[in-house]
C-alpha cells in the first residue's frame, strides 16, 4: 500500500476540477442551443454531464483524503458509484464534502467566510441529484414509458438550478483536511495563473502566521482542445433554453411512422395521424385494442376486464369439447375416432388461447365462434 504523496493528490485534483469546469461549460451550450439539440435531448445532454461531475467531485475528494486508510483501501480502488464513495468517505471523516467559501479583500489582507452561500449545493443535495441523473439516463420500464409526461418549463428551470448550486459550491471552496488540521482552497479559475484551477494547502495556523503551499495547474492550448473550449467561468451561468419560460417543444416522434389504425404514414413531428386522428404516442391498450375489436376509446381498466371475460369464456367453451372427447373415449358404447380427436383438439386449442394467448387472438377467436 503506498503512502499518501500530497503534491500528487492535489494536482489529480485540479485535473478533475478543470474537467467540472469544462462540463459546466458544456451544460451553458447545451441551455442555450449551441449544441444543436432539441429541448429534450439537451436535457438528458445536461444530465449526463452532471453524473460525470458528481463522479468528478467524489473522486476529488477521495484523493485528497487519500491519508484515510480507507481511502486507499481495496474497496475504496474499486468503487466507481459517486454516492458510495462519499458514504465511504463520511463514516471516516464527517467533513470530507467540500465547503463553499466567499473571499473579501480587507485592509488587513483577505477575509474567507466558509458555507456562506445558501443556494450552494450540499452533500444531501448531492445525493439528490445523483439519483436524478440515474432515473433520467435510463429508460426506464414499459410502465413508465406509457406513464411519462412531456419535460415542461420547471423541469428546465430545475435543471438550470443545478448548475447554479454546483457554481456556487465549486466556484472557490474549501475541503477539510482528515486529521483535523488545516484544509485546501481551491479556485476553479485562477486569473493571476492564467484561468487554471488553483489549490493553497494550509496545513495548520498560529495566533500569527499560517504556512501556505500553492499548487497551480497550467492549461495548455492543447489540452483545452481536447477536453472543449474554454470560457469564463465567474461570469457566465447557463441560461434558459431558447423560448423560456414560453417553452415550445416539437411534437414526436420526430420521424416517419404508420398509424395503427388506418395505417397512414405520417410526416415526423406530427403526433396525431392526419388521417383518422389516432395518437402516435398512443399506449400498448389502446394500440393492441386497434389491432382487435375494441375501440381505442375504451379506458384501459375496461379493456382489462373485457380480455378477462373472454378469456373465461374460452376456457368454459373448452370443457364440453373434452368433455365430448371424454365421453367417446369411456362413455359411449362405440368409440368414435372423429368424435374423440376433434373434441380434444378443439378444447385443447380453446385452453391454450385462454391461457397463453395474446389479447389480439382471444378477441379474434372469439368473434370467430361468435360469427
Amino acid at each position: 500500500m503506498h503512502g499518501f504523496d500530497e503534491a500528487s493528490a492535489v494536482h489529480n485534483y485540479l485535473k478533475l476540477m478543470h474537467e467540472v469546469v469544462v462540463r459546466l461549460d458544456l451544460v451553458s451550450a447545451a441551455c442555450n442551443g449551441h449544441l444543436n439539440l432539441t429541448p429534450p435531448y439537451a436535457f438528458e445532454y445536461c444530465y449526463l454531464q452532471y453524473r460525470r461531475i458528481c463522479e468528478l467531485l467524489a473522486l476529488g475528494c477521495l484523493q485528497l483524503h487519500g491519508d484515510l486508510a480507507v481511502a486507499r483501501s481495496s474497496a475504496a480502488s474499486k468503487e466507481w458509484n459517486a454516492e458510495r464513495i462519499m458514504g465511504l468517505l463520511h463514516r471516516h471523516h464527517p467533513h470530507a464534502f467540500p465547503q463553499c467559501v466567499t473571499t473579501t479583500k480587507t485592509p488587513d489582507g483577505w477575509s474567507y467566510v466558509a458555507n456562506s452561500k445558501p443556494n450552494a449545493l450540499t452533500l444531501a443535495e448531492f445525493k439528490t441529484l445523483y439519483s436524478k441523473c440515474g432515473y433520467v439516463l435510463h429508460r426506464g420500464t414499459i410502465r413508465s414509458i406509457e406513464a411519462e409526461r412531456p419535460l415542461e418549463t420547471s423541469d428546465y428551470d430545475k435543471l438550470i438550478a443545478w448548475s447554479h448550486k454546483i457554481v456556487d459550491l465549486l466556484n472557490q471552496h474549501f475541503v477539510s483536511r482528515s486529521d483535523g488540521h488545516g484544509l485546501y482552497f481551491v479556485s476553479l479559475k485562477a486569473e493571476e495563473v492564467g484561468g487554471g484551477p488553483a489549490c493553497s494547502v494550509l496545513p495548520g495556523f498560529t495566533e500569527d502566521s499560517v504556512t501556505v503551499a500553492t499548487y497551480n495547474l497550467q492549461i495548455l492550448d492543447s489540452a483545452a482542445q481536447q477536453q472543449g473550449s474554454e470560457h469564463s467561468f465567474k461570469s457566465k451561468e447557463p441560461a434558459k433554453p431558447e423560448h423560456s419560460p414560453n417553452l415550445v417543444v416539437q411534437p414526436q416522434p420526430n420521424y416517419r411512422w404508420q398509424c395503427h389504425r388506418c395505417r397512414t404514414i405520417n410526416q415526423p413531428c406530427t403526433d396525431h395521424c392526419g388521417a383518422c386522428g389516432f395518437a402516435a404516442n398512443a399506449t400498448g391498450y389502446e394500440t393492441l385494442g386497434q389491432e382487435g375489436l375494441l375501440p381505442a376509446s375504451m379506458s384501459e381498466s375496461k379493456l382489462l376486464l373485457m380480455e378477462r371475460i373472454a378469456r373465461a369464456i374460452h376456457l368454459v367453451a373448452g370443457c364440453p369439447f373434452l368433455g365430448a372427447g371424454g365421453w367417446s373415449l369411456f362413455i359411449a358404447s362405440a368409440f368414435n375416432p372423429w368424435v374423440f380427436w376433434a373434441g380434444l383438439l378443439i378444447g385443447a386449442a380453446l385452453f391454450a388461447i385462454s391461457i397463453f394467448g395474446s389479447k389480439k387472438a382471444v378477441f379474434e377467436v372469439l368473434s370467430i365462434g361468435w360469427v
